[in-house]
């Protein structure tokens, strides 16, 4: 059966000593870190120093909901004896198999190598199985504090009631909380409260990389600032003539360098990228990416980015551009990339736009759009803002992935946009120059300039 579908049980074998129906863990709150409380197998034995440690933690979902139920394989007392436990736990396979998303049911013991005896012992004598795969751990530390007291940290000694349940969705979320002695039973409860639906958690980047502070000699990445807003430093005009500092033959290349600290980086069609001495042009060093003519490197603190012409993303560390990840996205890409607060985006041919983990290369999410991408993004009030060859201005929720708003045009947008003020500035292949409020995708004004809007905007004072 597959990972969506598997059962994994942990039984707590609780004591209906004193009552302990305070909710410490309510609905809404945000599951703690369990790392450190170790949950082993109802057939193994504990060794961490042979087999490691797993935790709950290891059963979370990022795009699914995991049941966590507390529950004794011994019947109430002064009741006949029933098979509680396996009515519970075929309860929780069969809510699990009913959703359209992952789910995983774990009913847990923290009475150390007490309860894996009594729980095997039951699940040896009892003619009754649970319905479904059943994976069965406990808390071999009891009775220090375990799970059960993570959830209730009021809870002293062997102060423990049952059964719990808690529901646990993306982002660590508890979504619902069932107490005991509610009169529903297990399954009914758990088919009001499981959600119809799940959206899986935004992942999020494991640094703050981002562009340097722009200032007019720096020139970190494609258009130099996350807005786009390519405003260089001023050439004085003490001279009554203009002239050739130096040149350097680097190969062919479309895209603009990056310059940082006295250093340019360029993509070539030949050494991939190159780095070169901004006073004297001199030649540093270069790392073969393959062709990589197409769109301008990015610099981050210490990494610079480039991509190839096959659609891979090298990350280098920019003092001897030695390796740090590489990542193959959708084909040909087009599009430069820009780094902020530890994330990269770049838009691809193949008509997606990516966020990756500009530390490690990992995809944190990815959005779709209808036509290739060459457009290069910007980025403004926590939008990622970029164009398609779908006709359209896209906004992009940064930390989700979601669309925020659309602008259509009646031609492709490869203009790469740029940001200015409250407003982004655009072109668009059915001739016109657009004007856009970030905060709502509404258009301020159109002006139709009588032939393909293949380039980028440029913003000096009040004229673009």
């Amino acid at each position: 059966m597959n990972l969506q579908r598997s059962v994994a049980v942990v039984l707590l074998l609780g004591l209906l000593l004193a009552p302990c129906l305070s909710q410490e863990l309510p609905q809404g709150s945000t599951l703690p870190d369990c790392s450190k409380i170790p949950l082993v197998s109802i057939n193994g034995q504990y060794r961490p120093e042979v087999y490691g440690t797993r935790s709950v933690e290891d059963l979370l979902l990022p795009d699914g909901v995991v049941i966590l139920h507390f529950a004794s394989p011994r019947p109430p007392r002064k009741e006949g004896f029933k098979t509680y436990f396996v009515e519970e736990v075929s309860a929780l396979a069969k809510a699990a198999m009913s959703v359209p998303y992952p789910c995983i049911p774990i009913v847990v013991v923290p009475f150390g190598d007490n309860g894996r005896q009594d729980t095997s012992t039951l699940i040896a004598a009892t003619e009754a199985r649970p319905w479904g795969e059943t994976n069965i751990y406990y808390e071999p530390t009891f009775p220090r504090p375990g799970l059960y007291r993570t959830f209730h940290p009021g809870a002293a000694g062997n102060d423990i009631v049952v059964p719990w349940t808690y529901l646990i969705g993306p982002g660590r979320k508890v979504l619902a909380v069932r107490q005991p002695g509610n009169p529903l039973n297990l399954y009914d409860w758990l088919q009001q409260n499981l959600p119809a639906n799940v959206t899986a958690a935004p992942k999020t980047p494991s640094t703050d990389l981002s562009l340097p502070s722009a200032d007019l000699q720096t020139w970190p990445a494609f258009r130099r600032t996350l807005q786009h807003q390519a405003e260089a430093m001023p050439v004085p005009n003490t001279l009554p003539y203009t002239y050739l500092a130096w040149k350097t033959r680097v190969g062919k290349t479309f895209a603009s360098p990056a310059v940082v600290d006295g250093v340019v980086y360029i993509a070539t069609d030949t050494d991939g990228l190159r780095t070169l001495t901004l006073d004297a042009g001199k030649s540093l060093q270069n790392f073969p990416t393959g062709q990589a003519w197409w769109t301008s490197p990015a610099v981050a603190k210490d990494n610079v980015y480039t991509i190839n012409a096959d659609g891979i993303i090298h990350a280098l560390d920019r003092g001897k551009l030695q390796p740090q990840w590489k990542r193959k996205l959708g084909g040909l890409i087009t599009s430069s990339p820009v780094v902020s607060e530890g994330s990269l985006y770049v838009g691809a041919r193949n008509g997606a736009v990516y966020k990756l983990d500009a530390a490690t290369g990992e995809v944190l999410w990815t959005f779709q759009t209808g036509g290739e991408i060459s457009s290069s993004p910007a980025l403004a009030q926590g939008l990622v803002i970029i164009g398609s060859g779908d006709r359209n201005l896209y906004a992009i929720r940064g930390q989700t992935g979601e669309q925020a708003w659309s602008v259509a045009t009646a031609g492709a947008v490869d203009s790469s946009p740029t940001v200015e003020g409250s407003d982004v500035l655009v072109g668009s292949f059915d001739g016109s120059l657009y004007s856009v409020h970030v905060a709502d995708g509404n258009v301020n004004w159109r002006c139709e300039l009588g032939g393909w809007v293949h380039s980028s905007p440029a913003v000096s004072g009040n004229t673009v």
